[in-house]
């Protein structure tokens, strides 16, 4: 009975046993590969998936300023952005015909009427507050009446403490515009008309 025992035992043994030098490919159950090929493929994916997180991950630039000195050295502060003059008049675009102004008539809370050019300004305040037209080049006429361009440069003592640049529609007042040492500077402008000439 011992002797079968051991006899059936060393069969069962030796059927399960399989030599390492017999296994080829065709061995390896289905199942494995298919696992270890889904693991893989996960990997790649995952992969891919954090290199477009990366790339999107990019800032954009910061262009909001509180005065030009905050923007880049052709720039100006423009109503709170970094900007050039041909962001507010289109002097790029392709057009039939090209316009300008000229003849300003701006009027002040200080009660002054002054026809300007473009280039030209005034000051207030014994010129603690300095503005004058920005010029551009010739422009392609919008569907809208063009906005002017002022810039603002606030002084101490001859000297610059900041500058930046308003937009005025036709007949709409600007805000307050202060001083940052001068707290009784409260001044407004307003373009009252100008003669625009297209060819």
């Amino acid at each position: 009975m011992m002797v079968m025992l051991l006899i059936s035992s060393f069969f069962i043994v030796s059927c399960d046993y399989v030599n390492p030098d017999q296994l080829d490919e065709t061995t390896i159950p289905e199942e494995i590969v298919e696992d270890n090929l889904e693991e893989a493929v996960e990997e790649i994916v995952e992969e891919e998936t954090l290199e477009e997180e990366v790339v999107e991950e990019i800032i954009e630039e910061d262009t909001s300023c509180s005065v030009s000195d905050d923007c880049e050295w052709n720039e100006h502060c423009i109503e709170g952005v970094c900007g050039m003059t041909s962001d507010i008049y289109d002097t790029e675009g392709e057009c039939d015909t090209s316009c300008n102004f000229n003849n300003v008539i701006v009027t002040t809370s200080d009660g002054d009427e002054l026809t300007l050019s473009r280039g030209q300004g005034s000051y207030t305040a014994a010129g603690a507050v300095e503005w004058k037209l920005l010029s551009s080049a010739d422009y392609c006429q919008g569907e809208d009446a063009t906005p002017v361009a002022i810039e603002l440069i606030k002084k101490n003592l001859g000297q610059i403490l900041s500058n930046e640049v308003i937009v005025l529609d036709l007949g709409v007042e600007s805000d307050s515009i202060g001083h940052p040492t001068i707290a009784s500077i409260d001044f407004t402008l307003e373009v009252e008309s100008y003669d625009e000439t297209c060819s």
